[in-house]
């Protein structure tokens, strides 16, 4: 069992590595976070439980809408993960030059600080855990990116992060995944027709579920 102690996320600044200070800081969704968006990993993990669930959620059967704040989360982090985090910092993305990987790190932040055990219905507490799996794993990879990372000396650093590593390929097939899981969570939720489910979800077909859990459970190398 594992149970998800969600940290904010802590602000290295990168332009003084040698002494690796550390300030919390929330994500503004429209803005990168900083240049190190460093979580620790979590030391008691168990699954969201029955009890941590509002036992009042109804459950919904595919095809019935989830009403209200829930369906809108979902509808929101669809259309993000779909192309929306593209489309939203593409002239920032051509100005600044940070990689797109760093915006989706921003959104998958948000989504952890956003979640609410009590609001989140039984059945779709699995497509949940392994939402909050992936979202951990694409904070993880960021550390990958700045592992090694030697500034030159007076680099600004609003321009530290040409000196980055390149995006983990983990890193970019986590950030896949959960345009897959939340595509197939918003079809169900809000009872949307006509659009494919990619099946990695327990709640909407499942059948690519096991490829993803394999994906989460790897060990790091």
């Amino acid at each position: 069992m594992r149970k998800y102690f969600i940290l904010t996320a802590s602000v290295i600044s990168i332009g003084l590595l040698s002494a690796c200070m550390q300030k919390e800081k929330a994500v503004d969704k429209k803005a990168p976070v900083e240049e190190s968006a460093h979580v620790e990993k979590p030391t008691d993990v168990e699954e969201l439980s029955s009890e941590e669930v509002d036992e009042t959620a109804p459950e919904k059967e595919s095809g019935k809408e989830y009403s209200g704040l829930f369906g809108a989360m979902l509808s929101y982090y669809a259309k993000a993960f779909d192309g929306g985090v593209e489309k939203e910092n593409a002239e920032i993305m051509k100005e600044e030059g940070y990689p797109i990987e760093y915006y989706y790190l921003a959104e998958a932040q948000s989504f952890t600080s956003e979640v609410d055990a009590n609001n989140i219905p039984k059945v779709l507490v699995q497509d949940f855990n392994n939402l909050l799996d992936l979202s951990y794993i694409i904070h993880q990879e960021q550390d990958k990116v700045l592992d090694g990372v030697t500034l030159p000396e007076g680099t600004d650093k609003f321009e530290a992060h040409k000196y980055w590593n390149p995006p983990t390929d983990r890193q970019k097939q986590a950030i896949t995944y959960m345009k897959y899981v939340f595509n197939d969570l918003d079809i169900v939720a809000n009872g949307i027709k006509g659009q494919e489910l990619t099946g990695y979800t327990y709640h909407a077909d499942g059948k690519k579920v096991e490829e993803l859990e394999k994906f989460i459970n790897k060990k790091d190398s």
